[in-house]
Formats: structure tokens, sequence, C-alpha cells
């Protein structure tokens, strides 16, 4: 569950490391937002030794070549003990990422959040940009629109979890919304960086 306030009078979030509740904290009356997300925080399946390929459990994986470099790690976690790793793979104009698919209702609001991590030692290093964005799907599963999140590169600040953001109105004909993690690569194999993506999550808004 996530807790609004309805008044938009004040907007400060306040994420705890290792709540899954982050609380807005305004005058007048707080609601409890609905999950949408399945796995949001990556725990499942638990990291093993010697597996160092595990992806997560209801996340589908995408790539642009069918290779792709994404696996649970548990070097850094904003919620719970474990996030997942995006290394760029070094190959110019090429993508990778994670996506979830969950049913939405035609003119309904949406926010998509993850919190994201830049290693200090290993930073992006110009090599990769990530980025959150939702397909808007008809009954017959057709692309309608797209909406598109902010970007983050190597500008972001290493050694935080940075929230990232989006929220979009599902447009007449939505049926369903692809909530889609994206990282971009363009093709430096001296220089390919990494980022973890933790605590995502999906709300429909009031």
């Amino acid at each position: 569950m996530r807790v609004r306030n309805t008044s938009l009078s004040l907007n400060v979030t306040r994420w705890s490391m290792r709540l899954a509740i982050p609380i807005l904290f305004t005058a007048g009356v707080v609601l409890a937002e609905e999950q949408l997300l399945l796995n949001p925080s990556f725990e499942e399946p638990g990291w093993q030794e010697g597996q160092p390929s595990q992806l997560p459990e209801e996340w589908s994986t995408f790539s642009s070549d069918d290779q792709y470099r994404i696996r649970i790690s548990r070097d850094v976690a904003n919620e719970g003990d474990q996030s997942v790793r995006f290394t760029a793979t070094g190959r110019a104009n090429t993508f990778q990422g994670l996506s979830q698919t969950i049913d939405v209702r035609e003119g309904n609001v949406y926010e998509f959040a993850v919190h994201v991590w830049l290693d200090r030692a290993e930073e992006q290093r110009g090599s990769l940009r990530g980025q959150l964005s939702v397909e808007w799907l008809n009954e017959r599963g057709e692309e309608i629109t797209r909406t598109w999140g902010p970007v983050w590169t190597d500008e972001s600040s290493p050694g935080f979890w940075n929230e990232i953001s989006l929220t979009g109105m599902a447009p007449h004909g939505a049926e369903r919304g692809v909530f889609v993690i994206t990282q971009f690569d363009t093709g430096d194999p001296e220089r390919p960086g990494t980022f973890h993506v933790d605590d995502a999550g999906v709300w429909e808004l009031p």
C-alpha cells in the first residue's frame, strides 16, 4: 500500500530504506493506494550463489539483440535484500530491460516509480542511460501511445538511491499498460557502466 494525502499543498515524499510505504505529508485526508506491481522489490527468487544470471519473477525481460546483462543482485538494496543490476553490453545502439503488464482503466492516472543506484566505483561513464516508460495497449494488444519518463545518466548522484518516476493518463481505448524499465547503450566496450534498480511501484492515483 502507498499512503497519499488528497491535498496537494505540500509535496514531501519520504521513503524508508526498509519500508515499502512511502508517505506524503500534507494537510487533509490521507488515502492508501494499492501497489499494482508484483514482486516490486525483486525479492523473488532469492539470490543463490553460483547462479549469476538469475532474473526477477513476474517481470518480462527483453533486449534488442537477445543478449542481456540483467540479474538479481545483493550488492545493494533499497527495499528488502535484493535489487536488479543492469550492466551495459558495450554494443552500440542496443537496449535491454524489464517490463510488467497490468490492467488499466482509460482516463485514470497512473504513477510509475523506481529507485536507481549508481555505483560510485563503476559509474555509468557515459556509455548507458536508463529510462521509464508506459506502453498503453488496446483490447487487441496494439499500442495506442507511449508515455516516457525522465532519463538517468552519469549525471545522476552516485552512491545514493535516486527516485525516478513518471505520471501518465491511460488514453481512450486503453485496457492494459506495459510498465517498462529500459537501459540504452551507446556502445563503449571500455566503459560499460552499471546501475541498480529497486523498490518499483505502480499506483492508480485518485
